[in-house]
């Protein structure tokens, strides 16, 4: 992942993390996928302060796929990318309940 490829894309907005944050980007890449890094401060389950980085992808068949790495790891944002955007992740439900879901299930606030 290019980290350019996030700059630009009127999304960081929705950078909304739970915990204090460090750094932030938001982009959509060319086929659509909606990335998020987030690198921060948090308690996790009420433990010491730590620090963690997450990636999160969210592809244009809606599967949404997030991997965070407590107390600053070995694996680096590129890594991490490699990881949530492998292709193996993919939805296994049949396209007609999707299809059926997408027309029924409205977003809150719409």
């Amino acid at each position: 992942m290019n980290k350019s490829e996030l700059d630009g894309q009127g999304l960081q907005s929705t950078c909304n993390p739970m915990y204090e944050v460090d750094y932030c980007a938001a982009g959509k890449l060319s086929d659509g996928t909606i990335v998020y890094v987030v690198h921060g401060t948090g308690e996790p389950a009420n433990g010491p302060m730590t620090h963690n980085d997450s990636i999160t992808i969210e592809r244009p068949d809606h599967l949404q796929i997030n991997v965070v790495e407590w107390s600053s790891g070995p694996l680096t944002d590129d890594q991490l990318y490699a990881i949530v955007s492998d292709p193996r992740w993919a939805l296994k439900m049949d396209q007609s309940f999707i299809a059926q879901a997408d027309q029924q299930i409205r977003p809150f606030g719409n």
